[in-house]
C-alpha cells in the first residue's frame, strides 16, 4: 500500500496540499475575524463602564458605584443617600445581573449634559428580592474623558 505523502520528490509541496492549507487559514481568518467584530461590539467603553457600575451595586459596593457617577448624577444622590439606597436594594442580591440591550438616547434639550452620544444600557436582574425579576436601565454619558453614570431606573 502507497503512503500518501505532502511533499512530491525533491521536496516541493503539491498544489493539493497547498490549497488545502491555505483553504484552512483563510477559514480561520474569517473565523477570528467575525470574532472580533462581534467581540468589539459587545464590549463597548460605555457597555464595559456599565458592566463595571452594575457589578457594582449588585455586590453592595456603594461607595465605588458612587464615583463612576456624572456631576448631574451626584446632584440627585449624596453619598449616604445612595449608600442606603444600594444597601436596601442589592444588599441580598444573589442573582446576576445580564445585559439586555443598549440603545443610544435622543439628547435635544440636553438633558444629559453637552455629551453628544447618551447611551441607554439595560440589565435583567433575577428573582431574588422576592422571587421576582426586572429590568433596569442605566444611561450612560461621556464626561470628564470617561463614561459616567448618568441616571439609573427601572426599565
Amino acid at each position: 500500500m502507497e503512503k500518501r505523502m505532502f511533499l512530491a520528490e525533491g521536496g516541493r509541496i503539491r498544489t493539493r496540499a497547498l490549497l488545502m492549507i491555505a483553504g484552512i487559514l483563510a477559514v480561520v481568518f474569517v473565523g477570528g475575524m467575525i470574532f472580533v467584530s462581534i467581540y468589539n461590539k459587545s464590549h463597548t467603553p460605555e457597555r464595559l463602564a456599565a458592566n463595571t457600575f452594575v457589578k457594582y451595586i449588585t455586590s453592595d459596593d456603594a461607595a465605588s458605584s458612587y464615583n463612576m457617577f456624572s456631576n448631574r448624577m451626584k446632584k440627585s444622590f449624596d453619598k449616604t443617600s445612595w449608600q442606603t439606597f444600594v444597601t436596601l436594594s442589592y444588599k441580598n442580591y444573589k442573582g446576576k445581573a445580564t445585559f439586555v440591550s443598549k440603545t443610544p438616547v435622543s439628547n435635544p434639550v440636553p438633558t444629559y449634559g453637552k455629551t453628544a452620544d447618551p447611551q441607554r444600557i439595560v440589565y435583567a436582574f433575577n428573582a431574588s428580592n422576592g422571587g421576582r425579576s426586572y429590568k433596569q436601565y442605566v444611561i450612560m454619558v461621556y464626561e470628564n474623558n470617561k463614561w459616567e453614570v448618568d441616571e439609573i431606573g427601572n426599565a
